[in-house]
């Protein structure tokens, strides 16, 4: 056969392109993605273009199995590189370095970032953010940021090089948001909410701030939230979700039941057609409190709280994955902390919450006119405002830390949790006191069963303090929610023991997680792991003191 003399590709020789010789890879192949081959070395021809996506390099990256030992990542040798044509965009750090920085976000960070998918095929980091990354500048600069800050946490010698790349990487930025164009385009966006972070987690609330409320103006000349999201649902979410961690509350509106709205949207399964659903009426059942308690209750956290029951209800037959039940969370956190004015500062500025976010690993780590006023309640009452909270740490512990630490936003939220539930605490006390002594002047002789129907809340008490138990948890206010779980259990020994089909001892299983899924629980691998140690605990000590005479 003739050898060719043929200096172009083989796939733009075929389609009769011209091919501009570029190599190891052309442009149009590239483009396109597909193999380029060359029967004879370009007689001309320029490397191929910083930033150029080689999808087999990417895949080929993306299918290794994840390190075990990436702790000490930094002291391996590499047999080869992640990208051995260097085809990313260039920085001020030595090749080899490059090379272990890309190795580490791509092994470990993508997976800090995102834990909700750990698959290589699908993290979201992987297939969506690093693509964009490698023709990106300032985003490749600011995710090399990521992996270096962390290894350089690891090494505890300071932190030279990955300040260098943030000054590179804010420079970069900066010469993006001043072209309309580039300003608008989610690499922009994502290095902003990430720069953000990064500044939250060094300390640095009023840069940090800086970062999210220009982030909120390029988000605006987007069309919303709700725009970005059709066309860059990765960026939508974590944009929504890292701003609302770092300013302390949510900077954006959410969508009602109906999908209406420039906010962030439902998730379907919020609009399904429930024929299996509760109703308004049930809840006094689901709760175990009067008629009088549920008209107390806002109606905006009685509608949420009944379609999330009603979606938890569904996925018991079914399956929820993790990206549905980060959308159900962003959507459902925004929707219940929208609700009503907080006269509480931003946490940024308070000194402690400053130094809580200091402590957080810095690896990525105004509120909207509409925002805190949809209400028309001015004063809550303290039953509506615990199931609100609760519902929020709910949520908060159901889905776990995405991108960034929830610890600061989830802190403040537990105090304000905490502020209403010993109001509803003080309350029954009340209840019970006044209710003894009208039992004491008529002579009741069933003093005990009907005070303790009066303290407790059944199952809604059971409920309100697990999640307490777990949001409280190597903090001062654990003590508390223990004291409660006691409580509650002694009244429920109390009932028990008027039962006659009831047994001498509590259980988790038969008296406790019941009670718990009747009122809101989302069936996930491993979920009653997160409560059962605590209210083992809790019963433990209550079986051990015994029922009280009657």
């Amino acid at each position: 056969m003739r050898q060719t003399l043929r200096r172009s590709c083989a796939a733009c020789a075929k389609s009769k392109h011209s091919c501009d010789l570029r190599t190891p890879r052309c442009s149009r192949c590239i483009k396109r993605r597909v193999p380029c081959q060359y029967a004879n070395e370009p007689l001309t021809g320029s490397q191929s273009p910083p930033g150029a996506w080689d999808s087999t390099t990417a895949l080929s990256a993306s299918n290794r199995a994840p390190d075990p030992e990436i702790g000490s990542l930094y002291d391996l040798n590499f047999a080869s590189s992640p990208d051995p044509f260097d085809s990313y965009p260039k920085t001020r750090l030595p090749r080899a370095q490059v090379q272990r920085l890309i190795h580490a976000f791509l092994n470990k960070i993508s997976f800090q970032y995102y834990p909700l998918d750990l698959t290589r095929t699908s993290n979201p980091f992987l297939i969506s953010w690093w693509p964009l990354a490698l023709g990106d500048p300032a985003l490749f600069h600011v995710s090399l940021q990521t992996a270096c800050l962390d290894a350089e946490l690891i090494a505890q010698k300071g932190f030279h090089t990955s300040q260098m790349l943030m000054a590179d990487s804010v420079a970069l930025v900066r010469r993006k948001v001043q072209d309309p164009v580039l300003a608008v385009q989610d690499g922009t966006l994502n290095s902003i909410v990430t720069l953000a972070a990064i500044e939250f987690g060094k300390g640095n609330g009023h840069v940090a701030e800086m970062h999210v409320d220009g982030l909120k103006r390029l988000v605006n000349m987007r069309g919303g939230i709700s725009a970005v999201r059709q066309t860059s649902p990765l960026t939508a979410r974590m944009v929504s979700w890292v701003a609302m961690l770092i300013m302390g509350k949510p900077q954006f509106d959410a969508q009602d039941d109906f999908g209406n709205g420039n906010g962030i949207p439902p998730p379907p399964e919020w609009q399904l057609d429930f024929t299996t659903a509760i109703h308004q009426q049930e809840l006094p059942q689901i709760f175990g409190v009067s008629h009088m308690d549920v008209e107390s209750i806002d109606p905006q956290v009685r509608q949420i709280f009944i379609r999330l029951h009603n979606v938890c209800y569904r996925a018991r037959t079914g399956h929820i994955s993790n990206t549905l039940l980060h959308d159900l969370t962003c959507h459902v956190v925004h929707r219940l902390l929208l609700l009503h004015t907080d006269p509480t500062a931003n946490i940024n500025n308070i000194p402690e919450r400053r130094n809580e976010a200091s402590a957080q690993s810095p690896t990525i780590g105004t509120p909207p006119s509409t925002s805190f006023a949809q209400s028309h309640t001015p004063d809550p009452s303290p039953i509506s405002e615990c199931i609100r909270y609760a519902m929020t740490i709910y949520m908060f512990i159901t889905q776990g830390p995405t991108y960034y630490s929830h610890h600061v936003i989830l802190n403040t939220i537990m105090g304000r949790f905490m502020e209403h539930l010993k109001q509803l605490h003080t309350e029954s006390l009340a209840e019970v006191e006044e209710a003894t002594a009208s039992e004491t002047s008529n002579q009741n002789h069933h003093t005990n069963q009907y005070t303790t129907r009066r303290i407790l809340r059944d199952p809604l008490d059971t409920w309100l303090i697990a999640i307490g138990l777990v949001a409280a948890t190597g903090t001062p206010h654990y003590q508390w929610f223990v004291d409660r779980g006691i409580e509650n259990a002694s009244s429920l020994l109390v009932l028990q023991a008027a039962d006659i089909s009831g047994g001498d001892n509590l259980t988790w299983e038969e008296d406790i997680l019941p009670r718990i899924k009747k009122v809101l629980w989302l069936e996930k691998p491993k979920a009653e792991d997160v409560f059962r140690p605590h209210w083992e605990v809790i019963l433990g000590a209550a079986n051990h003191s015994g029922c009280p005479n009657g």
